[in-house]
């Protein structure tokens, strides 16, 4: 009868030694390292504008006319979802002052509303839940009457707190910003002139 113990111990070997290349040929597989997808960076398109005045009777009172100026955006390529407006107006000059959402948003979530009529500052934020919206429109309306005695030249402007959202952003898209400036005589409000300020670079 055969001795089978050589041959054991020669298929022993041969499989160790197999088991061990095998395990030292996947150590020195490096693993695959995973690729960072590299996306476009978002440029800031957008500007923010007033519109020459425009007015209205008060209902209410006949003899009180009511004046408007829209805030207007023009997106360019930005996907906007937010904005957040900061106004500083004159207080000595101007009251009832109000604001209320535009056009531009449909359905939009306000996210602030706050008008200090001591500071003559306005503070308002507005969103939607839907994509983000691109083109141009009015995104918000201020609203104010003149007081009595108001007479002289004033403004609506946009303060530096003032910042636009957009999808793929971090920071504000807001590229620039035009305020308005109008003279105030008792009468019609005339507006001469609006002044462009480029956003501040967070």
């Amino acid at each position: 009868m055969l001795n089978k113990t050589p041959l054991l111990i020669v298929f022993l070997v041969i499989a160790t030694v197999a088991l061990v290349a095998l395990a030292l040929s996947r150590g020195n597989v490096s693993s695959p390292t995973p690729q960072k997808l590299s996306g476009e960076e978002v440029v800031a398109e957008t500007s923010l504008s007033f519109s020459d005045l425009y007015e209205m009777e008060d209902e209410a009172s006949k003899s009180s006319k009511q004046f408007f100026s829209d805030a207007n955006i023009v997106t360019g390529e930005n996907k906007v979802t937010a904005v957040q407006l900061e106004i500083k107006y004159n207080p000595d000059l101007l009251t009832n002052v109000d604001i209320y959402p535009g056009d531009f948003f449909q359905n939009p979530k306000i996210l602030l509303e706050r008008i200090d009529t001591e500071e003559g500052i306005i503070s308002y934020a507005l969103g939607t839940e839907a994509g983000g919206v691109s083109g141009e429109g009015i995104v918000a309306v201020v609203s104010f009457s003149e007081k009595t005695i108001a007479r002289g030249e004033t403004s609506l402007e946009f303060l530096s707190k003032t910042a636009v959202s957009a999808e793929g952003a971090g920071e504000s898209v807001l590229r620039e910003m035009a305020g308005v400036e109008f003279t105030l005589s008792g009468g019609p409000v005339t507006s001469p002139s609006a002044q462009t300020t480029l956003a501040p670079t967070p």
